[in-house]
C-alpha cells in the first residue's frame, strides 16, 4: 500500500491549544539551600572527615521562576522538537491561556519539552485519523523469507518447531518464544514469524509485524492472521512511536480488502483464537 495524509494546520492548531490548556503541567524546580560555617579549631583529620565544618541552615524551596540570563527561542525549539514550521507553533502559542503560558517562566526547559510532547501527540492523531492508505499491485516476493545463518541456543531463544515455514525459529523474547510453543499445539496450519524485510510504510518510520498465521478449519473466521505480540495490552505500556504504528497498520491491513485477513495486538494464544473464532 501507499499512503496519503490530508489536514488542515487549524485543526492541529485547536486541537494542540484545547490540550496543552488541560494537560499542560510543568513543575517547579526544587532549590536545595545549605549553609555551613568552619570551625575556629581545625586539624588535618577534621579536613578530610568533613567535620571542620558546622551546618547553619538547610533550607528547600521551590523556585517561581528560571528565567535569567539566558535566552529561550521558544517557537524555534518547539517547532523543532514537533517538526513543524514557526508559524504553527507562534498560533498555537498565542491561543494557549495566559495561565498556561505562565509556566514558561517557572522552567523554560521543561515546557518545551512537554508543550513540544503535546503536540507531537495531536499530531500523530490528527495523522491517524486523517490517513488513507490505497492498495497497490506490489508484492512481496518469497525470497524474504530465506534466513540467513542465525546464532542461538536451544535452551534460550531457538525453538525446534513443525508448524512454521523453518525448523528452527528464533525467538527475541520470552512472551513470543510461549507464543510460538502454543502455536505449535493449536489449531494452526502453518505460520512464520514474519522477516524484518516485511515492512509497512508509516509516517512515523517502516512497521515489522510479528507473525503471519494461517488456521484451516471452518471454525474461524478469518483464515490469515497477521500478530503483534505484546505482554500487555494497556497503550500507556507500549512505547508510543510504537503505539502510532500500530495504529497505521490497522488502517493498512483494512486497506487491503480482503475479509479472511485479520491484524490485532495479541497477548497469548487464547487472545489470538478469542478474535478469529466465528
Amino acid at each position: 500500500t501507499v499512503y496519503e495524509v490530508d489536514f488542515s494546520d487549524e485543526e492541529l492548531i485547536k486541537n494542540s491549544v484545547s490540550k496543552i490548556d488541560k494537560k499542560l503541567s510543568v513543575k517547579k524546580v526544587i532549590v536545595h539551600i545549605t549553609e555551613g560555617e568552619q570551625k575556629k579549631n581545625i586539624d588535618e583529620s577534621g579536613l578530610k572527615s568533613g567535620d571542620s565544618m558546622v551546618k547553619t541552615k538547610d533550607i528547600t524551596e521551590k523556585a517561581d521562576s528560571l528565567l535569567g540570563a539566558v535566552k529561550y527561542d521558544l517557537i524555534g525549539e518547539i517547532a523543532k522538537e514537533a517538526r513543524l514550521n514557526r508559524k504553527t507553533v507562534a498560533a498555537i502559542l498565542q491561543k494557549i491561556r495566559a495561565d498556561t503560558f505562565h509556566q514558561f517562566k517557572v522552567n523554560p526547559e521543561s515546557f518545551i519539552k512537554e508543550v513540544s510532547k503535546i503536540i507531537n501527540d495531536e499530531k500523530a492523531t490528527t495523522l491517524i485519523n486523517n490517513i488513507v492508505y490505497s492498495k497497490t499491485d506490489n508484492t512481496y516476493e518469497d525470497k524474504i523469507f530465506t534466513v540467513n545463518n542465525f546464532k542461538g541456543s536451544l535452551n534460550s531463544n531457538i525453538l525446534e518447531v513443525k508448524k512454521h515455514v523453518y525448523d528452527y525459529l528464533k525467538t527475541d523474547s520470552k512472551i513470543e518464544r510461549e507464543f510460538a510453543k502454543e502455536l505449535e499445539i493449536g489449531e494452526v496450519l502453518v505460520y512464520s514469524k514474519l522477516p524484518n524485510d516485511f515492512k509497512i510504510p508509516t509516517p512515523v518510520g517502516n512497521y515489522n509485524p510479528d507473525w503471519a498465521i494461517v488456521f484451516d478449519t471452518d471454525k474461524f473466521k478469518y483464515v490469515y492472521f497477521i500478530a503483534e505480540t505484546k505482554g500487555s495490552m494497556e497503550s500507556m505500556q507500549l512505547r508510543a512511536i510504537e503505539e502510532k504504528r500500530i495504529d497505521y497498520a490497522k488502517k493498512h491491513f483494512e486497506a487491503l480488502g480482503h475479509a479472511d485477513i485479520k491484524y490485532d495486538v495479541i497477548t497469548t494464544y487464547q487472545d489470538l483464537r478469542d478474535k478469529v473464532m466465528l
